[in-house]
C-alpha cells in the first residue's frame, strides 16, 4: 500500500492519502488509519516540498491553507465522535466519488477568487481532520482552468504539506498518536520515500494521461473495497 501510494504521490503530487486512508481502514480502526496516513505524509513532506515551493502560486494556496488550518480541529473532533464504521464508509464514499468525478471529466468552472479559495480550503481542511483525505476539493479546484500541471502539482504539494503537519496537533492532543503507530510508520517511511522518488522521476518521462487513468482506476477499486467491507 505504501509503495503504490508513494508512486502516485511522487508522480502527481497528490493521491497518497486517497490510497492510504481507505486501504488502512481495511486492516485497522479508522481513527488509527487516519492518524497513520497523516503521520506518514508528514514524515516525508520535505521530500517534494522544497522544489515545489518555488512553483507554488501562494496567492491561491496561502488563503486556502489558512482556511484549512482553522477547521482541521473540528474534523478531528468528528473523527473521534463518530462510529468507526461510519467513518470508514465516509472515507470510501469520498474516494470513490472523487475518482468517478475525475474519470467522467468534470471540472470546476467558476473563477479563482478569494472567497472560493477560502471555501475550498476550509472543505479540504475539514476532510483532512475527519478522514485524512482532504485532497478531492483541492484537486478538482486546481485542475480547473488551463494552468500547467507542474504548477498545479506544486500547489498540491505545498497545501498538503502545511495541512498534514497542522492535522497532527489535534491528533496529539486527543492521544491518537501512539507508540505503536509511530513504530509502524517508521517501518513504512523508507518504502514510501523510495516510491515517491521513483514517482517523481516518472513524472518527467511517463504519459500523464495514462498514469492518471491507472491511478484513478486504483482509487475506484480501493473506494469500493472500503464501502463493501
Amino acid at each position: 500500500m505504501a509503495l503504490v501510494a508513494g508512486l502516485v504521490r511522487g508522480f502527481s503530487g497528490f493521491g497518497a492519502a486517497l490510497i492510504l486512508a481507505p486501504g488502512l481502514t481495511l486492516v485497522m480502526v479508522p481513527a488509527d488509519a487516519v492518524t497513520m496516513t497523516i503521520l506518514l505524509n508528514t514524515a516525508t513532506a520535505s521530500q517534494l516540498l522544497l522544489p515545489a515551493l518555488r512553483q507554488t502560486r501562494w496567492r491561491d494556496v496561502g488563503p486556502m491553507a489558512a482556511a484549512a488550518l482553522a477547521v482541521i480541529p473540528f474534523g478531528s473532533l468528528l473523527l473521534t465522535a463518530l462510529d468507526g464504521l461510519v467513518v470508514r464508509r465516509m472515507i470510501g464514499a469520498i474516494v470513490l466519488g472523487f475518482s468517478v468525478v475525475l474519470l467522467a471529466g468534470w471540472r470546476y468552472r467558476g473563477g479563482r477568487s478569494l472567497p472560493a479559495n477560502l471555501v475550498v480550503g476550509a472543505l479540504g481542511g475539514l476532510l483532512t481532520g475527519l478522514a485524512g483525505v482532504g485532497g478531492p476539493p483541492i484537486i478538482l479546484y486546481f485542475l480547473s482552468g488551463d494552468r500547467p500541471m507542474a504548477e498545479n502539482r506544486a500547489g498540491f504539494i505545498s497545501f498538503f504539506a502545511v495541512t498534514q503537519l497542522a492535522a497532527l496537533v489535534p491528533l496529539l492532543w486527543q492521544g491518537l498518536v501512539t507508540g505503536e503507530l509511530l513504530l509502524h510508520t517508521a517501518l513504512l517511511v523508507p518504502v514510501f520515500i523510495v516510491a515517491t522518488h521513483a514517482g517523481a522521476r516518472l513524472f518527467k518521462y511517463a504519459s500523464e494521461k495514462l498514469a492518471h487513468r491507472l491511478a484513478l482506476g486504483l482509487l475506484v477499486a480501493i473506494g469500493l473495497a472500503t464501502l463493501l467491507r
